[in-house]
């Protein structure tokens, strides 16, 4: 959507800016190619070696094509809170080095990075130490207060330290209120859902799942629309109700062949597991699928415990 946006303005950018956004356009087509993408970046940058938007761009690119290797030396570039997040995001895939630049991060610009808290608590909470991600929570809400992200960090530590969802619900009210009105709909009812699951009602867990995908049935992206046919799989999956697991698996496949790609998800792999679980395929086909997922995801995808969600998608 900017990058449509962007195209009338073309001729009051500068030479850097234009080059940008040549770079960038083979990820904004049906079907994205990354790689042309990042090779562009790199002659972007090489070319501009001084403009830091750009080294910026091709950082951001690798982070979202999960390139950590490449990270390391552009971080070098950036300076600042993001050039150290950047590093956060290299070093996570390698140990513990990356919580230390995470903390470099925070106390080199603690009004600034609130990337790097959001990714502390997230990373704090994934590895269960849930005192400490409740510290980034807290210091990221009075750094952004205005933002949803503190408090829904907050809701996973409290969750973490008091497996008492009245306490965690209030932590997500404070960020319902934050979302903007046009996907407040979709956060409350995903949240509803995961609220009931962990409180073991599963009749009113499969309520907010109607409503979640309602919420996001007119959302042109895949990654949102997924999301809920996904839950339900899952739900069906543990509870047993393989009857039904196999009729939103068949709704899922047909309506999902008319969504747009996403850039953060593969739908394929989410969708041949179902479909082996409930019985749709046998193991035959399953090895025969993942195969394809494989060469088609992104190359060098990895995946650390930041990635693992601990409290909701």
């Amino acid at each position: 959507m900017h990058f449509s946006a962007a195209e009338p303005l073309r001729g009051r950018l500068s030479g850097a800016q234009a080059a940008l956004l040549d770079a960038l356009e083979p990820s904004m087509v049906e079907p994205p190619n990354y790689p042309l993408t990042a090779s562009r970046l790199q002659a972007l940058t090489e070319r501009f070696p001084n403009d830091t938007v750009s080294w910026i761009a091709r950082g951001a690119h690798d982070i979202r094509t999960r390139q950590p290797d490449r990270l390391l030396g552009i971080a070098d570039r950036i300076p600042g809170a993001i050039g150290l997040w950047f590093r956060s995001r290299a070093e996570l895939h390698r140990g513990a080095a990356g919580r230390a630049a995470l903390e470099a991060c925070v106390q080199e610009a603690p009004h600034g990075a609130v990337d790097c808290l959001v990714s502390q608590a997230r990373l704090e909470a994934n590895e269960g130490a849930c005192q400490e991600s409740e510290r980034a929570a807290t210091m990221l809400i009075a750094v952004d207060p205005g933002s949803p992200r503190g408090y829904a960090s907050l809701a996973r530590s409290e969750f973490g330290l008091t497996h008492d969802t009245t306490t965690v619900r209030a932590a997500l009210e404070r960020k319902w209120e934050r979302v903007p009105e046009s996907v407040r709909e979709m956060e409350r009812q995903r949240d509803e859902y995961f609220l009931a699951i962990l409180d073991g009602e599963f009749d009113r867990a499969y309520g907010a799942l109607d409503g979640w995908d309602k919420a996001v049935s007119t959302f042109a992206d895949s990654l949102q629309r997924a999301r809920p046919f996904l839950a339900r799989m899952d739900l069906d999956l543990e509870l047993g109700r393989s009857d039904s697991l196999r009729q939103v698996a068949r709704t899922f496949i047909d309506a999902s062949q008319t969504w747009l790609r996403n850039d953060y998800y593969d739908q394929g792999i989410e969708t041949t597991r179902a479909l082996y679980r409930a019985a749709l395929i046998d193991r035959a086909e399953f090895l025969q699928r993942r195969p394809s997922w494989r060469r088609n995801r992104p190359s060098g995808a990895l995946a650390t415990s930041m990635d693992k969600p601990i409290y909701g998608p």
